[in-house]
Parts: C-alpha cells; structure tokens; sequence
C-alpha cells in the first residue's frame, strides 16, 4: 500500500512492514492508497518523533486501510516483528 503526505508519495508498505519518514516541522496529512476517508493529518514538532499504524480492514466493495497514532512504547515492541522497508522514491 502506499502512503504519500498529501499528494507526496513517502512509503510502500507491505504486509509486516514499516518504514521512517523525515517530516519538516509543520502540517502533514498521511493518506493510504488515494482513500480519503483512510487519512490521518498532524502537525509535526522538530525534534519529535511520531508512530503511526496502517491496518488493512475489509470493505463492501474496497478495503479501507485506517491509520491510527501509537504510543512509543507500543509501537517499539511492535516493530520487533517488523519489517523495515526503505522508500526510494518514484
């Protein structure tokens, strides 16, 4: 699945994966796979770091792929059994 900020492609995420991304200070907004409905908007604090989960959940005709914040803690024993995929860039 990929996730851009706004209309900037930033990952591809697979199936037990995640991946970094770098954001300027500032207003962000994640979208999965061109879903609107499938977003999550933010404001980034430098010097902060911020986790994000993306889960893929049936739909009627597509799936939706809701994005939720996750606490450190959670997030880092979660990424144990991840794995860390790097963005090239299209």
């Amino acid at each position: 699945m990929e996730v851009n900020d706004g209309d900037k492609p930033v990952g591809d995420l697979s199936n037990g994966s995640y991946f970094v991304y770098q954001a300027a200070p500032g207003v962000h907004r994640f979208i999965v796979n061109g879903h609107d409905e499938d977003t999550v908007s933010y404001t980034a604090v430098a010097g902060q770091t911020y986790y994000y989960r993306c889960t893929i959940e049936p739909g009627a005709w597509l799936p939706h792929y809701p994005v939720d914040s996750v606490m450190p803690d959670q997030a880092t024993a979660e990424m144990q059994h991840l794995q860390r995929v790097h963005w090239n860039g299209r």
